[in-house]
Order: C-alpha cells, then structure tokens, then sequence
C-alpha cells in the first residue's frame, strides 16, 4: 500500500489548470527524516509532496509506516 495517496486531477492534469503557478500550500521537498543518534531509525526516505490550497488529500497505510511522522515534520 503507497504512504501517500491523493485525491483530484493528476499531475497531467494539474498542469493544464490556468491556476497551476500558484504557490503550494504545502510543499516537502526531498525530505528524509530519522530518529536517534547512535542506531538512527529512518523513518522516510526522500519524501516530496506539494499540495495546493484546498486540495483534499489523505495519508493512508498501516501502523508504523510513517504517516504521523509526515504530518508532524510538515508543521516546522
């Protein structure tokens, strides 16, 4: 199952959209994040993710696949 699935047209698509150069509202951009120091955990691995004002958009998969880590690096 993917970390990220999302809702609405598709990049092809997002593309042909006259508001297309507006600014994401949300924009990770290569984003890898791990936790410890001595045996560090990765949690996500070159994750990139741009999503635009009032797009519906749902994080889904099983525990422990870094779905709450994905929405608490986004807040910084």
């Amino acid at each position: 199952m993917p970390l990220l699935q999302t809702r609405g047209p598709q990049p092809a698509e997002i593309a042909q959209e006259s508001d297309c150069d507006e600014v994401p509202f949300i924009d990770i951009g290569n984003s890898s994040l791990s936790y410890g120091c001595k045996n560090p955990i990765l949690a996500l691995a070159e994750i990139s993710l741009k999503i635009r004002k009032g797009r519906l958009v749902a994080v889904v998969g099983p525990s422990g696949c870094g779905k709450s880590s994905l929405l608490n690096s986004s807040r910084d």
